[in-house]
């Protein structure tokens, strides 16, 4: 990852130890081969939270055309530009107060790495962490490939399902 930091998995509701095989493919992958320690994560969300004076967690749900009747971004044809250009305006709009950004990767899915390596620039450019919504909660080998591309994607977590 371009900024020097490691991803690591939030498991939505629970600890990492509610969820014994992902802990262990997290470690594996995370601990093993790249360095790093559990706390990286809550100890970078503090130091933001302290310095922005806020725990605002931002979603990133662009919700394209066809995907729903109502609520969706806008459409000039290109999935990728116009997803990557909603995601990058919310950015913008909410970088000063949001210590985290969670893009959901079932809304970005047309995004690829350097879409959302771009976008993660940015999101550490607001002095954000960023958040990968993925749920990831599968086989082995499945749950190292999400890690995998999520880190070099530059996301510094990823959620799983307990």
């Amino acid at each position: 990852m371009k900024h020097g930091k490691h991803a690591h998995i939030v498991i939505s509701g629970c600890s990492m130890k509610c969820n014994p095989a992902l802990f262990g493919i997290y470690k594996q992958v995370f601990m093993g081969k790249h360095p790093c320690t559990i706390m990286d994560f809550s100890q970078s969300f503090k130091k933001i939270r302290d310095r922005k004076g806020s725990q605002l967690c931002v979603g990133i749900d662009p919700a394209y055309p066809g995907m729903r009747d109502r609520n969706v971004i806008p459409s000039t044809g290109s999935p990728v530009d116009d997803i990557l250009s909603f995601a990058l305006d919310i950015v913008e709009q909410t970088g000063t107060a949001a210590a985290v950004f969670k893009p959901n990767m079932q809304y970005i899915m047309p995004l690829g790495l350097e879409e959302m390596q771009e976008l993660n620039a940015a999101i550490h450019a607001a002095g954000s962490l960023s958040l990968l919504d993925v749920k990831v909660s599968d086989i082995g080998e499945t749950n190292i490939a999400c890690c995998h591309w999520a880190k070099e994607a530059g996301f510094d977590a990823i959620t799983g399902s307990p």
